[in-house]
């Protein structure tokens, strides 16, 4: 499996349009593994286009699934 941190330093995408009305909307859960990619990094959003691909392995204190259930929760 594959870490985050294996893939390099955060490389951060350019917002189009406004801004999202709450911190969840910078997550979508990937249909091919299910877990939750944050937009604002696009080596996680590059890494879940691949097919077949494996969650990622996160190195942080929270999985992103985690993550984003603690803000969906935080903005419900």
């Amino acid at each position: 499996m594959a870490k985050l941190s294996d893939l390099g330093p955060p490389i951060k995408g350019t917002r189009r349009g406004g801004l999202p009305a709450s911190e969840a909307d910078h997550f979508y859960f990937c249909p091919t593994c299910g877990q939750a990619v944050d937009r604002r990094d696009l080596r996680q959003v590059i890494w879940h286009e691949q097919p077949g691909h494996e969650p990622l392995e996160m190195d942080g204190r929270w999985t992103h699934r985690e993550r984003a259930l603690y803000v969906t929760s935080r903005n419900a």
